[in-house]
């Protein structure tokens, strides 16, 4: 299985952290950073829209999730495209029956109004 990586729009975004702690991989440093691209590795471009350094890695031979950027501002789209490349995600649902039976069944639940918002506004 390939390592996941996160890169995000910010190294302060609560939603880039969460996802990571949620999968189990780390966030790449906007500044300074060490990582090195390889065929092992997945990055998620979570809403960035620099795009040089994803070319490096992508040129060292990471798969890159998201390269156009605009791709994440929709979550149902980006989680579509990453549960079919197989990258480990939280579960996930549109139907509204389905989240409920689960809350009865005691996961916890986060909803959104709006699939293309972000910084805590959906």
């Amino acid at each position: 299985m390939k390592d996941l990586y996160i890169y995000p729009y910010n190294e302060r975004s609560k939603s880039a952290r969460v996802l990571a702690e949620a999968v189990g991989c780390k966030m790449i440093k906007l500044q300074n950073s060490q990582f090195v691209g390889n065929e092992n590795k997945i990055i998620i471009n979570w809403g960035n829209p620099e795009k040089e350094n994803l070319k490096v890695y992508k040129d060292q031979g990471a798969e890159i999730i998201n390269y156009k950027a605009e791709v994440i501002c929709n979550r149902y789209k980006f989680y579509t495209i990453a549960q079919a490349a197989e990258v480990r995600i939280p579960w996930f649902t549109t139907d509204l029956k389905e989240a409920i039976f689960n809350v009865f069944d005691g996961s916890v639940i986060v909803g959104r109004v709006s699939l293309t918002k972000s910084q805590g506004k959906g």
